[in-house]
This record gives structure tokens, sequence and C-alpha cells, in this order.
């Protein structure tokens, strides 16, 4: 059934007129995506330039960033020019007019020229350009670039969530590659990453360069690497070493250590700086560039102290500083990763691992470019950690936490997991959470008449049979006949939805769990054993008796 024709009184795009010049994005390369192997179909590369860090896939999302202005008009136009499939660029008219400056484009039928027609990307439109793409004739085309795509996010991450999965839906279903062109940086390029086939920067126009985040190709996956781009009468092309390598490949990056990431014995083991404050180690990397920087995590010290180091030094030291974080006496949750992760931080070393593997693990890290966005205030980040919530909450607190700790999980973009657990026969709810013992900020737990429900809070869904027996003193399977786990935000959702429906009927067992326990032996009823026999029970052993000395005896005289 053919797509409704949309209204041309609410178009978000136009097609400009055949008169004018017909300026064309670039096109870009593409392939076409059968099983799990890429091959090539008529390869097209983004300005020309045959390398696998600048090939396209159909059904893929991509995003290039303009650093300096007028540096992708030039890449926009030899792509064009050499492009070998149809292609359709959705611009602004000074864009196009700027691209179309560098020269005359080919009018081989391949290359469509739309023009927006409130001047901006419609970002509340969104499902309707496609439709509107195709009655222009471009959904043939296999490669659409939306120019100016900054203007479809706006910050909130929820939103800019939903706007990937409207693209990439499209791509996938129309098989096409699409192409967000991106005037500004913006924070979806670091928080969605992974959403993104393929993430490259374009820098400048004199000593041009071509920055590679991440790029998906025939062979894998092109990591972090930054290219010159140069220029010659046939084309562009990029330098075969990467630009700002070091000096001499030979020479051991500096291993920068601060004060508290080492043990007094491990001192003379191995060849660094030990310095005592975060100042005197971002003065000391700017210097000796690229280093190591090595920070302690442990109990002595604050977690948002270190946080808040790791924030600031990467404010102050160069993107090819490693920021590398120990773990000395404590392990580190998920969400204390990902904070750390969202701040600069390159790597986190688990505990117990010796400092000869901690440091040859940093040399095999290789060279590494920072290029994530960092956020405008760390504050945000440490009120996200849910420390408010911990342990049993009745079902109506349960369920507020439970959506404040969802939001911010999506937030660091940790996983979570919620468990309900079916009462075995003859234990009551009171029984069950007796024996629960939730020691972790973030892990909540409730009941209801039939189940426990258990949210644990960052743990991955490889930790989860692992943490539930940690939380129960008895072993819970003699507890619970029976578990569902709810292991995404969709699922969670919807059995928190159904919870919060007779949420408010169910009693609160806060005071009966704060009561005492009986003086008396306490008795848990455990399920019934195959047979039909009577069910077995548990006894807490009595107190022991008091021993006291009796009376000595005095032995009976006999009379005659």
């Amino acid at each position: 059934m053919p797509a409704a024709r949309p209204d041309p009184r609410r178009m978000t795009v136009k097609q400009l007129s055949s008169k004018a010049p017909q300026p064309c994005a670039p096109g870009l390369v593409f392939l076409r995506l059968e099983r799990v192997m890429l091959a090539y179909e008529h390869p097209t590369y983004f300005g020309g330039i045959a390398a696998l860090n600048t090939v396209l896939g159909r059904g893929q999302l991509y995003a290039i960033v303009e650093h300096g202005a007028g540096a992708l008009a030039p890449l926009l136009h030899a792509t064009l020019v050499s492009a070998q499939v149809p292609a359709c660029l959705v611009s602004r008219r000074a864009r196009l007019d700027e691209t179309m400056s560098h020269g005359a484009l080919p009018d081989n039928g391949r290359l469509t020229l739309l023009e927006h027609a409130t001047g901006r990307a419609a970002r509340d439109r969104l499902p309707e350009m496609a439709a509107e793409l195709a009655q222009f004739g471009v959904d043939s085309a296999a490669v659409v670039l939306l120019d100016h795509a900054e203007t479809l996010f706006g910050g909130d991450p929820r939103d800019d969530g939903s706007v990937l999965r409207q693209l990439r839906e499209w791509a996938a279903r129309d098989d096409k590659a699409i192409v967000l062109l991106l005037r500004a940086e913006v924070a979806v390029t670091s928080t969605h990453a992974p959403e993104f086939a393929g993430i490259a920067r374009v820098h400048g126009t004199a000593d041009a360069a071509w920055e590679t985040c991440h790029w998906h190709n025939t062979r894998g996956v092109a990591g972090a690497s930054t290219q010159r781009l140069m220029r010659d009468g046939s084309g562009f092309a990029l330098a075969i070493a990467p630009c700002a390598a070091p000096a001499s490949q030979a020479e051991e990056p500096a291993l920068l250590v601060l004060t508290g990431a080492l043990a007094p014995h491990e001192r003379h083991k191995v060849r660094c700086q030990v310095m005592d404050d975060a100042d005197a180690l971002a003065l000391a990397a700017g210097g000796q560039s690229p280093a190591t920087l090595l920070l302690p995590f442990s109990r002595s010290a604050p977690f948002d102290t270190l946080v808040r180091t790791v924030y600031a030094l990467r404010q102050q030291c160069a993107r090819d500083v490693k920021i590398v974080i120990r773990e000395m006496d404590m392990g580190m949750r998920q969400a204390q990763e990902a904070v750390l992760q969202r701040v600069g931080a390159t790597l986190v070393v688990p505990a117990g691992m010796p400092l000869s593997r901690c440091v040859a693990l940093c040399a095999a890290l290789g060279p590494q470019m920072f290029t994530g966005v960092l956020p405008e205030s760390v504050d945000a980040l440490l009120d996200a950690a849910p420390a408010r919530h911990q342990g049993y909450l009745a079902p109506a607190a349960f369920i507020g936490a439970l959506d404040d700790s969802l939001q911010h999980s999506q937030q660091l973009r940790v996983e979570c997991a919620l468990v309900r657990l079916r009462l075995a026969r003859g234990v009551t709810a009171t029984d069950a959470l007796r024996q629960c013992d939730i020691r972790r900020a973030g892990d909540l737990v409730t009941a209801d008449g039939k189940s426990l429900y258990v949210f644990l809070y960052a743990c991955h869904e490889g930790d989860v049979e692992v943490t539930l027996e940690r939380l129960f003193r008895l072993p819970y399977r003699d507890l619970f006949d029976g578990e569902a786990r709810f292991l995404t935000a969709r699922d969670i959702g919807r059995q928190r939805d159904t919870l919060a429906r007779k949420a408010d009927l169910l009693p609160d067992l806060g005071a009966a769990l704060a009561a005492p326990a009986a003086q008396a032996a306490t008795r848990i009823a455990m399920p019934a054993p195959a047979l039909n026999g009577p069910a077995s029970f548990r006894y807490a052993a009595p107190a022991p008796a008091q021993r006291r000395t009796l009376a000595p005896r005095t032995p009976a005289t006999l009379q005659a």
C-alpha cells in the first residue's frame, strides 16, 4: 500500500529549483550487508579517500563532525564528484553554496539536493522525513546525508536516544547509509557512541586532519587514530602514519604515579615518578606527553575526591595522556567505573593484580586518544549515584526508588536487574526478609503476599546468581521455589507497572522487621520433599542449660 502523500504546506524539506546548480552531498562509500559479511558493491569513498575508515555500510548510521569552519566543504565536494552510488544531501542553502564553490558537479542523475524548508532539521518531525524524501524520489538513494544534524539533539539522554533509534530503524528498514553531518560537537557522539557504526572528525583547513574515533569496516573495527589529510592533483588522501605520533616509538611512555597507588614495598620495583598531589601530576604530564597517570582507588580516599581529580586532570592534560585507576584494597562497583570513564579515565585495573602486570597492561594499551566529551560539571554525575536508597522499602516507596535508580542507570549506562522470588510453601515474607542482608547502596527489596522483589543496581547479568547467594544468609533456593529475572529496562518497567497497580494495597513490613525476634525457637518451614510425607522444618538451637552445684547430701544414720 503506497505511503500517504505528505502535505506540501507542512514539508520539512523542499527541492531546489532545477535552474539552480546541483551541488550534492558527499557520496559516501557503502557496503551491502549480507549475513555477517560486508561485500563491496561499487564502493565510493568519502572525499574520494580509498581507506577502510571512510567506507560506509548500508543499513548503518554514521556521524562526521566538523572542527574548523569550512573544513568539511571540500571533502563533501570531492565525494560528490567521485560518487558511484545514488546519494542525497539535505542541507541549508548557505552550506550548499559553500560546497558548490569548489567546482561544478556532474549531472549523472545520481545526485539529489534538498534544502531544509525551515532552515534546520525538524527534530519533532523526523518520522515524516522518510516519506517526504520518498516523494522526491530519494528512496533509491544508497546514501542519505543530513547536514546540521546537531539540531536533532537537545542534550537529554532519553530524547537523544529516541532520535538515534529512529534514525537506525530508518537506515535498516530502507537499506541506506545515513550520515549525520555535525557542524558542532554534541554530547551524543560520546554518550551514545556505540549506536553509531562510525564516528570521525574533520579538523582544520590549512593543516587538515582526519580523526577516527571508531569505524566498522570489512576487516573489523578501526580504533582511535588521527591522520593528516593531504591533497594532490588527484584528490584527497590520508597519511599512513598517524599525526602527533611519539617522537620515538621505542621510547617508553612516562609513568607518573600519585601517592597511594603503590604499596610501600613496590616503590623500587618499577621505573616511575611518584607525585604527592594532582597539580604536580598534571604539571609533570604536560612535559612528558604521552604519559600514563596511575591513581589509587581505596577505602581511605572518598570516591567523590577521586572523580574530581580525574576530571581536573583530563581538563588540564593532553588528549593522548592515559589516566589509569588502580584498585588497592577494595573492588569498584560498575556504577563507579562508569562515572570515572565519563570524566576521562582510560582504564580501571582490578584489585589483586600484581604491579608488574598492572604496568604491562598499561603498556599494552598503546597510544590512546581521548575522544569523549567531558560533562560541564561532575556534580550531576555524583548525584546520580542512588546511595539514598538501600535495603527494604514498602511497596509504594520501592516503586519511587526504582524509578530514580532506573533514571540514574540510563545516565551512566550501567546494567541493572530485577528478580522476583516466589516464596516457598510455609515461608512467610517476613521470614524471608529477615534472612536478606543488603549491604550495597542502591540494592532494594520489597514483598507482596507471594513473592520478594529484589532490585540489583549496577549488576551485570552474569553476576546476578552470585549476588543472590550473597544477599541471603540461608541458601536462597531453600527459601523460594521459583524466580523470574528481568534484565532490560523494558522488562523491568513492565514488572514495575504490574507491582505499582497493587502497591498501595500491600502492607508495610518495616515495623515487623524492626521488632526484635521472638525468644522462642524460630521455625522456618522448608519445601515439601518429593515424597508425600510431612514437610521438614529447621529449628534454631535453644539456649544451653545452666549448670548449678548441688548441695552435699548427708548419709542417713542407721539406728539399732
